[in-house]
């Protein structure tokens, strides 16, 4: 029987050699960690202010039980452009280094639900928006709401992409919105076709806006594209070089119309070549004959 300070007794050398080394483990851990910090948002911004490196802050091991409790507006804008964050985030989106937990090979097919529960943390590793408390959704907030916006597209990111909950992701698409309503964020905007009789009813004759109007057709799929006619950019020039000059005047100074520019180039005259499909349903016809008479085959030497 060993006794560390005779006051803890152990059954044999080993699990009092385990338990020294553990201890000269801690002591050197909690020696060299000169501040203790605790793995928030918060007390990393403190610490940073303090000026203690990045370096010696502790990782973000476990965020479960956290009080969960997001600074104003004011506060999460101000946050965005502080040295704080771009020593945190390092000119990066904030989702680029995040990771998600999960068992098994394969990510899971939809975002976690929530990671909060009654103002608290109810995971270990949450997502980007809930685990910094600096980082507020809102419509005002623009510099935070582009980057989960793609840089050529502007579409909004999946929570497959960006690691976002559903509650933020909910809340994020609503904040989009609402910028994009006040024009805070540029938006694409889908091509129309407009009535021609609408605006020039009154002006040109019926056979002047067919003539306007031929220039592009609606596709007969339901892909809802546009399609163009045959010779549409020869078409096209000469209908406008046949319109009167009050016209064409008239068409030039209207900048909200489209097709009113006269279109000089001509499309390519390159032939291409179909590829030669083979016929699916002559090749499957011509197997179930081949396996039908392998089968009575068998059947006569069976007989036999």
């Amino acid at each position: 029987m060993y006794k560390l300070g005779s006051t803890i007794p152990f059954s044999s050398l080993s699990n009092y050699q385990r338990f020294k080394n553990g201890l000269e483990f801690l002591l050197r851990s909690f020696s060299s960690m000169k501040n203790f910090v605790e793995p928030t948002a918060v007390a990393y911004r403190a610490a940073l202010m303090q000026g203690i490196p990045l370096e010696e802050l502790p990782m973000r091991v476990n965020f479960r039980a956290k009080p969960y409790k997001p600074v104003t507006l004011e506060e999460s804008i101000q946050y965005l452009s502080s040295p704080e964050y771009q020593e945190l985030y390092r000119g990066k989106p904030v989702w680029f280094y995040f990771r998600r937990n999960y068992k098994g090979h394969f990510p899971p097919k939809y975002p976690r639900k929530s990671c909060t529960r009654a103002h608290k943390l109810i995971t270990s590793n949450p997502c980007p928006i809930c685990r910094d408390e600096y980082l507020v959704i809102d419509h005002k907030n623009v510099g935070l709401l582009k980057q989960f916006l793609h840089p050529l597209s502007a579409d909004i990111l999946e929570p497959k992409v960006t690691g976002l909950c559903g509650v933020q992701h909910k809340s994020l698409l609503l904040a989009i919105e609402m910028a994009r309503d006040m024009g805070t964020i540029q938006m694409r905007l889908p091509f129309r076709l407009f009535d021609y009789s609408e605006y020039y009813g009154d002006v040109m004759r019926p056979e002047e806006l067919r003539q306007l109007a031929s220039h592009v057709v609606k596709s007969s799929g339901s892909g809802g594209q546009l399609e163009p006619l045959d010779d549409i950019y020869r078409k096209a020039a000469r209908s406008l070089a046949n319109l009167p000059a009050s016209i064409t005047s008239l068409l030039h100074q209207s900048a909200v119309i489209p097709h009113i520019e006269e279109v000089a180039a001509e499309p390519p005259t390159a032939e291409i070549e179909r590829p030669k499909i083979p016929n699916r349903y002559q090749m499957e016809e011509t197997y179930r004959k081949l396996l039908l008479r392998r089968k009575r085959a068998k059947s006569i030497l069976l007989y036999d």
